[in-house]
Order: C-alpha cells, then sequence, then structure tokens
C-alpha cells in the first residue's frame, strides 16, 4: 500500500512559492509550464496568464491546484510523492526510474479546500495482475 502522507498544506505550492509571498509568479512556475512541452517565451506567459484568473501576475493556492488540473500534470512528470490535481491529492508511487500514480483522496483538504473525501488506489499485484478501486468515501465537517 502506498506511504499514506498528511501535509500540512499543498506542499508543493509552498516550495513553487520561492519567494515565500502566497503566489507562484511565472518565473517560478516556469519549470513547471517547460514540463507541459516545447513552448516560446510568449506561449509559456500565455499558458500561466490562463490560470492566473484574478491578473495578480501570480497563483494563489487556489489557481495553483486549478493549473495543475487543467495542465492535466501526472506523477512522470512531477517526480513527487503526492501533489494536488485541482481538489484531489494524487499519490505517485516511485518504481526504479519510474513513477506512476498509485491512488488519490478527492476532496482533499489540503488541496483547494475539499471538504470531503473520497479514497481510489491504482496498482498491480506481484503476479501481473492489476488492481484498483475505492477504500473509503468520508464526508467531512459540515
Amino acid at each position: 500500500a502506498p506511504e499514506q502522507l498528511e501535509p500540512g498544506a499543498d506542499e508543493f505550492f509552498l516550495e513553487s512559492d520561492k519567494d515565500g509571498d502566497g503566489e507562484v509568479q511565472q518565473q517560478e512556475a516556469a519549470a513547471l509550464i517547460a514540463r507541459l512541452g516545447e513552448h516560446s517565451e510568449e506561449q509559456s506567459q500565455a499558458i500561466f496568464k490562463e490560470q492566473d484568473r484574478d491578473s495578480s501576475k501570480g497563483l494563489s493556492m487556489l489557481e495553483f491546484g486549478k493549473a495543475m488540473e487543467e495542465w492535466g500534470m501526472s506523477c512522470s512528470a512531477m517526480h513527487r510523492s503526492y501533489f494536488c490535481s485541482g481538489s484531489t491529492q494524487i499519490h505517485c508511487c516511485k518504481s526504479g526510474a519510474t513513477w506512476r500514480e498509485c491512488g488519490h483522496v478527492g476532496h482533499h483538504h489540503n488541496c483547494m479546500g475539499g471538504g470531503g473525501s473520497s479514497y481510489g488506489q491504482h496498482g498491480s499485484s506481484a503476479f501481473g495482475g492489476s488492481y484498483g478501486g475505492g477504500g473509503y468515501h468520508h464526508h467531512g465537517w459540515r
């Protein structure tokens, strides 16, 4: 089973916010945008600006989480044990040099303020078969 991490916040957002001002500016997201493929400087700026909904020249934690979802970020691109994609926390596992999704928590409390959660995991057995599916569904405090 994947290690269950319960960080205090979206740690990838906090790591990406290099200057600690509460938003990820374009220069702080440049390497991340580069993982999406080859783009000119103008295209990269447009990709970033499309996610900057309030035109603050930086992505808030909510905008950043939504960007991860809309940019279709994956474990193979992120190289992390978990990250937020919208309100879902994606869990990643590494096998050798390869990263893959091994589970997720929908509406995770650290991802865009999700309230309840649902859990799923993906993977394969030692005999080459595959498994997947849910574990639990929890409704948060209301």
